[in-house]
């Protein structure tokens, strides 16, 4: 019995593990990638523009990145706060909504990547969707 007991304790244990893993992972991914945006939206957004140049995305491209970035620093942020309070023992909650803007705001990525005929880029960016993916199944 203690063997059973022991297996059950080190298989609750290693998915603690593998969740705080897949936070600290998302909220590294999206709090590095929205703070670059904030603090290069300059560069941020005559790159965009030159991206969808050739797109009826064009006109829009100024909102689009400040969508992308929302949605990118509430799914780090969500992240980051859902590792401390799941490691506190105060739910999942939080730690499920950021990879779920996380894996919305690769969605949003891969939707324009694909509208501007970015292919590579978006075929890229699909490990990350994958990724999340998994984080969320991790969550069940």
């Amino acid at each position: 019995m203690t063997g059973v007991f022991l297996f059950f304790q080190l298989k609750t244990e290693l998915l603690f593990i593998l969740k705080c893993l897949v936070l600290l992972y998302t909220a590294v991914l999206f709090l590095q990638s929205g703070l670059d945006k904030v603090t290069d939206r300059a560069g941020n957004v005559s790159y965009i523009g030159g991206f969808f140049e050739k797109t009826f995305l064009r006109p829009a491209a100024p909102l689009l990145l400040t969508v992308v970035t929302l949605l990118e620093l509430a799914a780090g942020i969500c992240a980051a706060i859902g590792l401390v309070l799941m490691v506190a023992g105060q739910g999942e909650s939080l730690a499920r909504t950021g990879i779920i803007l996380g894996a919305v705001n690769i969605l949003c990525l891969f939707t324009g990547m694909r509208i501007a005929r970015d292919y590579a880029g978006a075929a890229s960016i699909t490990a990350y969707f994958v990724f999340l993916m998994v984080g969320m199944l991790v969550f069940i």
